[in-house]
């Protein structure tokens, strides 16, 4: 396969943009009708370098990850302006499962998989969610029993996306005999050696929204997984490794939500102005304006959250808090503003003919997916101690809050004004209003 070439950041976002804006927008509702994403426009998608991201063009460096992930972040909220199905492919296929693969996976699976990723002929899932747990860590079920040569794998895991199309399957399982650790083991389910009867894929979910990629319940039964395929092997530290992965996706799913919400407002407005047009422009209804610039300036925090816990885990963030923070705050915004842009808009669009109801059933998916909203806070208030400053750090990448005076408006707004860009992104100041000393 031919890759594009890209002489910077920029022109490889102003494609993706472009990309999104005619080809999937297009075909965005074909995908959720259908249920799937067709297999040119994967072809497509992986051409322009959507897959396993690892430079702009054949002759450049490698990203580095200060690069790579806000980039990545980037094109996943502007693919997810047309279809979030797209944005969730492209995530999937760069961070997460991709990125624990490229991480504790062999020379020979790294040589053998990632390149195939990159060329849009291997899909990977990731398995953790169980049917009668979710993705509570501390009721997994999964077990991972150590044989000679490997490890058989039994139980469940649910709501396995795209488990019937994608070959590639990594395995969140408990050790079975030390109930406190956690591996992570690699499958390619189209091996010879996967009997159906050791591996069963259950019909597929009907579900509300994000349906382009499938939803599905995985059986193993004694499956049998050799050493080499053993990402990581269960023990106590594994499952920090793991949810460090995990945090990168929570934060592509709260770009997924920023790009709806963002995609949700511009679609209301375009059809509200229309409708009802003020004499010199604008809405003839102030009310609705009012409500449009609330709905942009929570769009525009949304990403803007996004950017800030992408630079505290390149800055080296392990709490996860960072992460949760972003994914709670962007998609219960998608769910508001979604639910927003339907109201201005009326009965129409509560039907197909605008894509507002389908931004709505997406958004109300992302709340749940990857971790529920309870769960991101359950995680917040874990710190809220070290956050809000009750005491001090004992982990330092778990960054606290800032120091100010609760209440004490101008003391805030001196503090911003000094703040160092260093110190700006340590409380989460938006880096574009930081004017350094």
């Amino acid at each position: 396969m031919r890759f594009r070439e890209y002489a910077n950041a920029e022109a490889f976002l102003a494609e993706a943009r472009a990309f999104a804006a005619s080809t999937l927008q297009t075909r965005a509702a074909e995908i959720d009708r259908s249920g799937k994403i067709a297999a040119d426009l994967n072809t497509l998608m992986a051409r322009n370098r959507f897959f396993a991201l690892e430079s702009l063009r054949e002759s450049a460096p490698p990203l580095t990850p200060a690069e790579r992930l806000p980039l990545l972040m980037a094109l996943i909220d502007e693919l997810a302006t047309a279809s979030a199905s797209a944005a969730k492919l492209v995530l999937d296929s760069n961070l997460g499962q991709v990125q624990l693969l490229d991480t504790f996976g062999g020379d020979a699976l790294r040589a053998r998989y990632l390149p195939r990723i990159r060329r849009g002929e291997s899909r990977a899932s990731f398995l953790l969610t169980e049917p009668e747990s979710g993705s509570d860590l501390a009721k997994i079920r999964c077990t991972a029993r150590r044989v000679r040569k490997g490890y058989r794998l039994s139980g469940s895991k649910d709501w396995v996306t795209g488990a019937l199309d994608r070959d590639l399957y990594l395995v969140v399982a408990r050790s079975a005999e030390a109930d406190d650790c956690m591996g992570l083991l690699f499958i390619d389910r189209l091996e010879e050696r996967f009997h159906p009867k050791s591996l069963r894929i259950a019909e597929r979910k009907s579900q509300l929204g994000m349906r382009g990629l499938g939803e599905h319940r995985v059986d193993f039964d004694d499956v049998f997984v050799p050493d080499d395929w053993v990402l990581i092997a269960p023990s106590r530290p594994a499952i920090k490794e793991i949810m460090r992965a995990y945090s990168l996706k929570r934060c592509g799913q709260a770009a997924i939500a920023s790009g709806v919400a963002r995609a949700a407002t511009a679609c209301a407005y375009a059809y509200a102005r229309q409708r009802y047009p003020g004499a010199r422009g604008g809405l003839a209804f102030q009310d609705a304006a009012f409500r449009f610039a609330e709905m942009h300036c929570r769009c525009t925090a949304s990403a803007r959250m996004v950017d800030w816990a992408i630079a505290e885990i390149v800055r080296g963030d392990d709490s996860g808090v960072p992460a949760s923070m972003a994914k709670l705050f962007a998609t219960e915004t998608a769910v508001d503003v979604t639910n927003e842009a339907m109201q201005l808009c009326g009965a129409n669009a509560t039907t197909d003919s605008l894509p507002l109801e389908r931004f709505l059933r997406d958004a109300r998916m992302l709340t749940i997916v990857g971790g529920a909203s309870a769960i991101q806070k359950k995680n917040i208030t874990r710190r809220l101690d070290v956050i809000l400053g009750a005491r001090p750090a004992r982990e330092p990448n778990v960054v606290p809050s800032p120091s100010f005076p609760l209440g004490n408006v101008p003391e805030i707004l001196e503090v911003r004004k000094k703040s160092t860009p260093s110190r700006a992104r340590r409380v989460g100041i938006p880096p574009a209003r930081v004017t350094p000393k």
